[in-house]
């Protein structure tokens, strides 16, 4: 069973070496910030800070300095991709498959797919619906994750926030349905 609890101790697993110059803090600094943050998401204080937007184009990124918010999505990030086994597809092993499919013999055709501004058409509302209603999750990270999704990301339109290390991770957990129903489609090879 993962242990979703926001402790002091699960924070500072996702601690990293590269924060320590990235956030301008020392290790001590960064422990007291995960304590702090556990401690706020204990007592039910905690508010995400805002996070700042750049236009890059034409696409609105977003980013935060706010070494809490980092810390939070990444134990949330961690808990759905772990729960929902949801891993990225590795591009060079995809090409791999493809360019040994296509020197067999046999009929085939190729269909290559993009979702004009995938993470911008995302339904947010339906994609937290859907982890509300699984119970993999616990109360605390469903509680934490809709707080961030509805007040961390300003101008957020309908879908989820690109730049935010949970985002490709919402992305693929909302196409899980569409993944298994091409998948189940005879002669398909996806």
């Amino acid at each position: 069973m993962l242990d979703q609890a926001f402790s002091s101790k699960n924070l500072l697993r996702h601690c990293r070496k590269a924060d320590v110059p990235t956030y301008r803090m020392k290790f001590r600094q960064l422990e007291a910030v995960a304590n702090s943050l556990s401690s706020a998401i204990e007592t039910g204080s905690f508010v995400p800070i805002p996070f700042s937007m750049r236009r890059t184009k034409g696409f609105t990124i977003y980013s935060s300095d706010d070494y809490a918010n980092i810390l939070a999505l990444r134990k949330i990030n961690d808990t759905i991709r772990r729960l929902y086994r949801i891993k990225q597809s590795d591009r060079a092993a995809i090409v791999r498959q493809v360019s040994a499919l296509l020197t067999e013999s046999t009929p085939k055709a190729v269909l290559r797919l993009d979702i004009k501004s995938f993470y911008d058409n995302i339904d947010r509302e339906h994609l937290l619906g859907s982890l509300q209603q699984n119970h993999l999750l616990s109360h605390a990270t469903k509680k934490i994750l809709g707080q961030f999704l509805s007040t961390a990301f300003p101008g957020l339109g309908r879908g989820v926030p690109r730049g935010a290390c949970i985002s490709a991770s919402l992305g693929e957990f909302a196409m899980r349905g569409f993944d298994a129903a091409v998948r189940a489609i005879d002669g398909v090879y996806f």
